[in-house]
C-alpha cells in the first residue's frame, strides 16, 4: 500500500452529469483505499451535476478528516459556478490551485 504522500494525477472530464458520478465516486474512493492524495485537474469541466459536486465534497471531507489535503488544479468556470450556487464554494477554495 502505497504512503500516505503518494499521489496521483485524475484529470475530470468535460460533462460530470449523473451517469459519470458512479465512476467518480469510484476513483475518487479509490484513491482514499490506496492511500494517494490526487492532484486533480478541473480545468476541462464544462457542466458537473449537484450529485457529483456532493462527491466531490465528500471527498474532500474524508480526505480532511484522514490528514491529507487534495489538491484541485484550474477549476473551470463552470465548476466554480456550480459550488458556488450550491453554496459549498469553500471546499473548492480550500482545494483550488490556479
Amino acid at each position: 500500500m502505497p504512503s500516505p504522500s503518494a499521489s496521483a494525477d485524475l484529470t475530470l472530464p468535460a460533462v460530470l452529469d449523473m451517469r459519470k458520478a458512479r465512476d467518480l465516486k469510484r476513483i475518487l474512493e479509490a484513491a482514499i483505499d490506496r492511500g494517494e492524495t490526487p492532484l486533480i485537474d478541473a480545468s476541462q469541466v464544462a457542466r458537473i451535476s449537484t450529485g457529483c459536486v456532493q462527491i466531490v465534497v465528500s471527498f474532500v471531507s474524508t480526505m480532511q478528516q484522514l490528514g491529507r489535503q487534495v489538491t484541485i488544479r484550474h477549476p473551470s468556470d463552470a465548476m466554480v459556478h456550480c459550488f458556488s450556487d450550491l453554496g459549498v464554494s469553500e471546499t473548492l477554495d480550500a482545494c483550488k490551485s490556479e
